[in-house]
């Protein structure tokens, strides 16, 4: 980022700050338990509280 002095590219391209109002914020907080011998799993449980469920998924950041 230093050769484009702090700017995206596309604002280094265009010369014009882009937009991000379009932007929305999703995902939700959730609580996961790791069992000891799941640790090399890529599958994670966890807890949805919204729909009061334990789910499994591998796109858990």
């Amino acid at each position: 980022m230093r050769a484009l002095q702090g700017k995206t590219p596309g604002e280094a391209w265009t010369r014009k700050k882009p937009s991000i109002s379009h932007l929305r914020e999703f995902g939700c907080e959730v609580w996961v338990k790791r069992e000891p011998v799941q640790k090399l799993s890529k599958i994670v449980k966890y807890y949805d509280g919204k729909n009061r469920v334990i789910r499994e998924s591998r796109n858990v950041v």
